[in-house]
């Protein structure tokens, strides 16, 4: 069998994570395996390591250009053109791709990309997508060109939601499982160790994901007792520079700290409370 996955990014994140041991589980049931990404870095170097193909084709968000403020309406037509230059010269590549390798199934990562399923329409594939996000209610992203028509193109496809939630947000039916995002390997050994006396966030820190949130709840809880909170994952430089000025206001330097991302991720995992 012959798989072809399309990747949204190759940072590290918690999609990246899921979608290389989904991947690296499949081929060790003996699906070849195509990757498409639109950018080299650490998912590229991972699937290197357990030898599986990528190429990289420039796939982006099929979502309408922001609007919140001035700057967003003076650029929205030009975004939006850039926007649909990249589309189509990705989906030509994607194309060429597909008539060559002739993948019998291909699966798309994010809900927020469309390109497969079009594709997956035109060579008469099955196509699954893999959803992992609301997309509006959590990054703002609306997609194109209605959330009522890409529910019909979920319907004339199999997907994957990582929770019940999400399911239902989506009405989808009998050709969706609910499979949680699988970040630890299986086959981790699980010692038993002593606890720190914290609490850890793992993932990219944004706004979105509620980081703000859970600094000011954990003001709270830090008056109650003397946990610690520490933050594993990437950050841009902005937003460290926001998080740091709340942690001050909230006299909270000693009890909250941004640790950046990890290597032994799983062993701060283990080790927190």
């Amino acid at each position: 069998m012959r798989l072809l996955s399309i990747a949204s990014a190759s940072y590290r994140g918690g999609a990246t994570f899921s979608l290389l041991n989904t991947l690296k589980g499949l081929k060790d049931k003996g699906v070849d395996i195509l990757v498409v990404t639109p950018e080299n870095g650490f998912l590229c170097e991972e699937l290197e390591k357990y030898d599986i193909e990528y190429r990289k084709v420039s796939v982006v968000f099929s979502v309408w250009p922001p609007a919140r403020n001035l700057t967003d309406l003076i650029k929205y037509i030009p975004r939006g053109l850039l926007c649909i230059y990249k589309y189509f010269k990705g989906y030509f590549k994607l194309k060429r791709i597909i008539r060559e390798w002739r993948p019998d199934i291909i699966h798309t990562n994010v809900s927020v990309i469309d390109v497969g399923y079009r594709l997956s329409r035109k060579f008469n594939i099955p196509h699954i997508w893999h959803i992992r996000e609301y997309g509006d209610l959590d990054f703002d992203l609306h997609l194109f060109p209605s959330k009522k028509r890409y529910r019909e193109w979920l319907d004339k496809s199999y997907s994957i939601a990582i929770t019940n939630s999400l399911k239902k947000y989506y009405q989808l039916g009998n050709r969706c499982a609910v499979i949680y995002n699988g970040i630890e390997p299986r086959d981790r050994e699980n010692k038993t160790i002593e606890k720190d006396n914290k609490i850890i966030f793992v993932g990219r820190l944004s706004s979105n994901k509620g980081v703000n949130e859970i600094i000011k709840s954990f003001s709270k809880v830090a008056q109650e007792t003397d946990m610690l909170l520490e933050f594993w994952g990437i950050c841009s430089k902005k937003y460290r520079s926001e998080l740091d000025k709340i942690i001050r206001q909230l006299h909270l330097h000693d009890r909250i700290k941004i640790m950046g991302p990890s290597n032994s991720v799983y062993e701060e995992m283990q080790r927190s409370k």
